[in-house]
């Protein structure tokens, strides 16, 4: 099963576990554990991953080294008259993209509600900042720009490292100067792990389907089809593999084409030329993988609700207070549902 239009992670109850089949055919040891780990549902391995990319967050700022969310906010001064852009090149950099990408991390999370404990906490002045900075990124002129990052009007740009060629584009344009610090959160810095919808097997298959399903997963992460799929360009939406031996191979194969201009979104392109260090990028990229962790994500009725309210403040058809309001009581009763 496809889980592109299932929920993957709700629905554990519906799906093959898998643990045993990685182990007895050896194919946990040939994979990016990291990656593998996005598969899991409270620690039990119950989809496929293929291929995955990095999502994190470039700044040329030498301090902080790394952020949670109080620290990440204390970067923006609402008494400067001219406060620090963020860049989201790849979704907008609008305020609503800046509040959703840098605070919609997940259920886990604890600086908006507690969905443990059915708590919220946008009656707060931490929340009330979040939404006038996003008020103030509605503008465009407030808005981040490439140029703004290495300028330093622009704080921070939200970045995908989709393939190795990303990982020494942003080297060679940035230099030294430039970071992967990370997304905010509540301890700190964090890289995370993005990867397509995992593919299941339905627990409730005949032995022989599931043998056939088992058989398919283990070609899908050999060697060959792997490769096969690096080989398929950019064309096919396949990123970096799951597979220590590809993801090596690919980072190998950078630099190594006539014309390679890596068309990174929403930055300036150049071609790589003789300015390749596949050592250099290899211990940057797992030494990335190594704080990282898979994405999470929100449910769709949670960001349903949120979206839509926080549209209707950033237009101007919402009070703050009325906003703050209708997000206690629509959120909270969502999370008292879910209990």
């Amino acid at each position: 099963v496809d889980t592109m239009l299932v929920n993957f992670e709700n629905n554990a109850e519906w799906w093959e576990p898998l643990d045993e089949v990685f182990r007895q055919t050896g194919m946990e040891e040939e994979l990016i554990p990291k990656v593998v780990d996005a598969g899991k549902i409270d620690g039990t391995l119950y989809g496929v991953v293929t291929d995955f990319s990095l999502d994190t967050v470039a700044t040329f700022a030498e301090e902080p080294e790394e952020w949670d969310y109080d620290t990440f906010l204390g970067c923006f001064d609402e008494d400067d008259p001219v406060i620090k852009s963020v860049y989201t090149p790849l979704s907008g950099t609008d305020g609503h993209t800046f509040i959703s990408n840098f605070f919609y991390h997940g259920m886990q999370e604890k600086y908006l509600f507690d969905a443990e404990s059915c708590t919220t906490y946008f009656d707060s002045e931490k929340f009330r900042k979040i939404l006038r900075l996003g008020r103030y990124y509605m503008e465009k002129e407030h808005q981040g720009t490439s140029e703004g990052l290495r300028e330093g009007t622009t704080l921070c740009a939200a970045v995908e490292l989709g393939t190795p060629e990303d990982l020494t584009y942003f080297r060679i344009w940035g230099g030294d100067r430039l970071t992967f610090i990370g997304y905010p959160s509540e301890e700190g810095s964090r890289h995370y792990i993005s990867c397509s919808n995992p593919i299941t097997v339905r627990v409730n298959a005949t032995a022989e389907e599931k043998q056939l399903a088992h058989s398919f997963l283990q070609y899908l992460l050999s060697y060959d089809a792997q490769m096969e799929a690096v080989s398929a360009g950019a064309g096919s939406n396949y990123h970096m593999s799951v597979r220590k031996d590809v993801l090596d191979e690919q980072i190998n194969r950078v630099g190594t084409e006539m014309y390679d201009y890596p068309a990174v979104i929403g930055f300036p392109q150049f071609q790589l030329k003789d300015q390749v260090d596949p050592e250099t990028d290899r211990a940057a990229l797992y030494e990335l993988l190594e704080k990282a962790e898979p994405k999470q994500y929100m449910p769709r009725e949670l960001v349903d609700i949120l979206n839509g309210e926080l549209e209707a403040y950033l237009e101007g058809n919402l009070t703050e207070d009325v906003l703050i309001e209708h997000l206690e009581n629509r959120v909270g009763l969502y999370l008292s549902e879910q209990k």
